[in-house]
C-alpha cells in the first residue's frame, strides 16, 4: 500500500520519509556532492549509484559530502 501522494507528479509512496526525499527532486535540492568530480545528487541514493562511473578510480579519502544547494527554476 502506498498512502502518499506527491502533489507535483502524482506519483504513490509507501513511507512519509520516502516522499519527503522524492519532493526534493522538484524543489531543485541538491543535497550531496562527490568529492571526486563535484557532481550534485537530491538523494543518497542517485549520488550512490552516481559514483558508479568513478570505479577503479577513488581515491582512498573519498567522501559524499552533504550539501544543502538547492537549484532556482525559473
Amino acid at each position: 500500500e502506498k498512502p502518499y501522494q506527491c502533489k507535483v507528479c502524482h506519483k504513490f509512496f509507501r513511507g512519509r520519509s520516502t516522499i519527503k526525499c522524492h519532493l526534493r527532486t522538484h524543489a531543485g535540492a541538491l543535497m550531496y556532492r562527490c568529492t571526486v568530480c563535484g557532481h550534485y545528487s537530491s538523494t543518497l541514493n542517485l549520488m550512490s549509484k552516481h559514483v558508479g562511473v568513478h570505479k577503479g578510480s577513488l581515491p582512498p579519502d573519498f567522501t559524499i559530502e552533504q550539501t544543502f544547494m538547492y537549484v532556482i527554476h525559473s
